[in-house]
């Protein structure tokens, strides 16, 4: 198979047998090996080339540099140390080289393809924009960081941006596809991931760049179909998938309460009590010896688990952007079956979360702060975060410790 690629400023492309984008490392590998191959001995007087490998059924490589072009012929590995023999056609003399050099020469043809589907830098990502059946979310990258301009606005989820653009810069093709089988064959119609990419211009007042990428549907012989702006199809692993989210919440900003644990020296838990017609109100102070509470008692160990829940306290999904009063009261937020209060030293306010029902084996509504977002938390919260004055007075309040020594004395032994 005859292969041949050419650099430019945009990298290495192949040209031959087909236009491709060319493995960066693989190219500058070899033209390392060419450049720096020096021979540990010279035959001036060779026997026929096929004793050496050397015939025409060798690998040749043709390489240019400047208006230079060069020829080397690779062949068999000699038959005492790591050499192997080389023969630069139209002279009369063999070389023996070191194995490191021609080793590097001689690599499969999918080998020398670019395995990235999207070369990029995440960091000069402006815009993102990405669809699923069924779905789709708009992004752009401001001052402030990612905004969601549709199908709602609103804040986006920094780091599950991040994430995914991390992991389409990272995505890997484990083989190629150069005859294609038909869009409808690999999941293409539908694809079940796309994305498109705009790019900040490589240099000031230069021409705006864009990528895309769509990933198939079904999977084939183990293995999905992506498409980008090559003909070819890339193969991926199906397990790839799923670091791109087809969720519109998983893109949304969903943090309720964002402070550094240790920053908190006093909560206040309040609960909705039916039978005194208000709230029940548990104070816990952070002091030199640990945390207490009162009136009812707190294990300190409890306290904190408490507070580190609620220092980055993230929603698992958004459940409504605002809704009226009665809507609001079924929702057990009015009034909060449980409301969450943190303070600092200075007695500033560092979070204030309010609970209400809980939604079956799905999660435990939430609020933060004046946000008019109702949220869901994830039900394994409840182990750490009390969600009613029952669960309060049930499972987080510290028992007693008993007094032997008085027991002992009330009851002297016969």
């Amino acid at each position: 198979t005859k292969v041949r690629a050419r650099r430019s400023d945009e990298g290495w492309m192949l040209t031959e047998p087909l236009e491709f984008p060319a493995d960066e490392f693989a190219f500058d590998g070899m033209a390392s090996a060419l450049a720096n191959m020096t021979s540990v001995a010279v035959y001036d007087e060779p026997r026929e080339l096929e004793v050496y490998g050397l015939d025409d059924e060798a690998l040749e490589v043709r390489f240019g540099a400047g208006d230079a072009e060069y020829k080397l012929r690779t062949g068999d590995k000699a038959p005492v140390g790591g050499n192997a023999y080389v023969w630069i056609p139209g002279e009369e003399a063999v070389y023996m080289v070191s194995l490191v050099g021609t080793n590097g020469l001689r690599k499969a043809f999918d080998d020398l393809r670019e395995k990235r589907l999207l070369r990029f830098d995440p960091d000069s990502v402006e815009a993102f924009t990405a669809s699923w059946p069924g779905g789709r979310v708009d992004l752009v990258r401001g001052e402030e960081g990612w905004a969601m301009t549709a199908p709602v606005e609103g804040p986006a989820d920094q780091q599950a941006l991040d994430d995914v653009l991390s992991a389409l810069s990272f995505l890997r093709a484990v083989g190629f596809q150069d005859k294609h089988r038909g869009d409808a064959a690999v999941g293409l119609v539908e694809p079940a991931y796309a994305v498109e990419l705009k790019l900040a211009p490589k240099e000031e007042g230069g021409d705006p760049r864009s990528l895309s990428l769509e990933i198939g549907s079904v999977e084939l012989d183990g293995v999905l179909h992506a498409r980008t702006a090559s003909p070819s199809l890339y193969w991926i692993d199906p397990a790839r998938l799923d670091a791109f989210p087809t969720e519109l919440d998983a893109y949304r900003h969903r943090q309720l309460a964002d402070f550094e644990p240790g920053a908190a020296k006093r909560v206040e838990l309040a609960f909705e009590s039916e039978e005194a017609g208000q709230s029940y109100v548990v104070t816990a102070t952070a002091g030199e010896e640990g945390w207490s509470s009162s009136p009812d008692p707190m294990a300190p160990e409890r306290i904190q688990r408490l507070v580190d829940e609620l220092s980055d306290l993230e929603a698992q999904r958004i459940l409504a952007e605002r809704v009226g009063p009665e809507e609001l009261k079924g929702f057990g937020l009015s009034p909060a079956n449980a409301t969450f209060l943190v303070y600092d030293e200075a007695d500033a306010l560092l979070a204030k979360i309010r609970l209400g029902t809980i939604r079956g084996s799905e999660g435990i509504v939430a609020q933060t702060g004046e946000n008019a977002q109702v949220f869901e938390i994830s039900l394994e919260l409840a182990e750490q975060l009390p969600v009613s004055l029952e669960a309060f007075q049930n499972r987080f309040i510290e028992a007693p410790e008993e007094d032997t020594e008085a027991e002992t004395e009330a009851n002297p032994a016969p």
